[in-house]
């Protein structure tokens, strides 16, 4: 059966395979097992009558899966299917699944449907309000924390910056807090694969105050990094950001740019930056796990909640930190790439920011002001 689960995966991920009509696959030889999908008491339910097993996928509400068996029929009743499957991937087994999640899978399971010439009832009324149902099921989404100062020196002081991995690793959290960058715009996202977007050695530029390349640490001034594309610009310019010294002893975007450069050593300029050549000589790269793990780890030495951080507190703590600045909300947007004013919702309001707002409040006209 995972034979069987992943020819299929790889016909979905081939391109030239997408939109292929299914009467294509009834002159395959009979199949050795039948996966048929149905409801449960846990949830989900993958049923081989074959073998008498049965396969269930809890976290799905028992209502919630009952009326979706009820209200699409099991597709083995049309001979145009010879067999079925079902996979269901990126869900929380502790609760129901995102109603955006499920919406994804019903369109993808309605592109296959017309591919084939059938009809598929997403816009049916009671699959309307059973889908209406779901978003009431949704808990509130939960944001990570922003990173605090306090952390990320916790973070260096963790770091003996004589392994390459270590100063690679820092320059990665300088360059995301500084730059508010993405993780997948700097590390790999999983397996050591990277986005096509992700920053390369060739896009860090260090310069001195002239603006001319330096690698000196006693010359070297501002760092400019150029950003080809981001999970929100996927087919637009690139763009670019410069940042000067922070005057902080290490906690500085040209200091994290220095020691990442130098970590990977002779390694090609057109792969991305987070790769580096570790003590071996043999080239490994940064991880988004790296950055969690180290920053969970700062946290519990800060007595702060590790669960509260990820490697996504790096964006969220650079447009905070920049609030608290006083910078102008349109410039962090600007800064952050922020397609939208979504940046809003990733800063956090400070003690020294509303300290003296009652003050301000009552200190002005006592009249009425507005205008009509």
């Amino acid at each position: 059966m995972r034979q069987d689960l992943l020819w299929w995966w790889l016909v979905l991920h081939t391109p030239h395979l997408n939109g292929v009509s299914l009467d294509y696959f009834n002159a395959l030889p009979p199949p050795d097992v039948v996966v048929e999908m149905d409801a449960s008491d846990y949830g989900l339910c993958a049923l081989d009558i074959t073998s008498q097993q049965a396969s269930g996928r809890r976290g799905v509400h028992a209502e919630v899966s009952h009326r979706l068996s009820s209200e699409f029929p099991p597709l083995t009743k049309s001979s145009t299917y010879r067999t079925s499957f079902c996979t269901v991937s990126n869900l929380d087994t502790d609760r129901v699944g995102p109603f955006a999640v499920i919406m994804g899978v019903l369109q993808g399971v309605r592109h296959f449907f017309a591919a084939s010439g059938h009809d598929f009832p997403i816009g049916h009324p009671h699959i309307r309000l059973l889908l209406k149902g779901i978003s009431r099921l949704d808990s509130p989404q939960q944001r990570k924390s922003p990173v605090s100062l306090e952390i990320l020196e916790a973070c260096f002081n963790s770091l003996s910056m004589t392994d390459p991995f270590e100063q690679a690793l820092w320059g990665v959290v300088c360059l995301a807090f500084f730059f508010m960058m993405r993780r997948s715009e700097i590390v790999a996202i999983s397996g050591g694969s990277f986005k096509w977007f992700a920053v390369r050695a060739q896009d860090i530029a260090v310069v001195d105050v002239e603006g001319r390349p330096t690698e000196c640490p006693s010359t070297a001034h501002s760092v400019c990094i150029r950003l080809v594309g981001s999970k929100t610009n996927q087919g637009g310019t690139s763009t670019s950001r410069m940042l000067s010294r922070s005057g902080h002893p290490f906690l500085c975007p040209v200091f994290g740019a220095l020691v990442l450069l130098q970590a990977r050593q002779n390694l090609p300029v057109n792969i991305p930056t987070a790769v580096y050549t570790n003590r071996r000589g043999i080239p490994a790269c940064i991880a988004t796990a790296d950055v969690t793990e180290t920053i969970k780890r700062a946290a519990i030495k800060t007595g702060s909640d590790p669960r509260r951080f990820s490697s996504h507190s790096l964006r969220a703590g650079g447009a905070t930190h920049t609030y608290r600045s006083g910078t102008d909300a349109r410039m962090i947007q600007f800064h952050g790439r922020w397609v939208s004013d979504a940046s809003k919702t990733y800063t956090r309001l400070c003690k020294e920011s509303v300290a003296t707002l009652s003050e301000r409040m009552v200190a002005g006209s006592r009249g009425d002001s507005t205008l009509h």
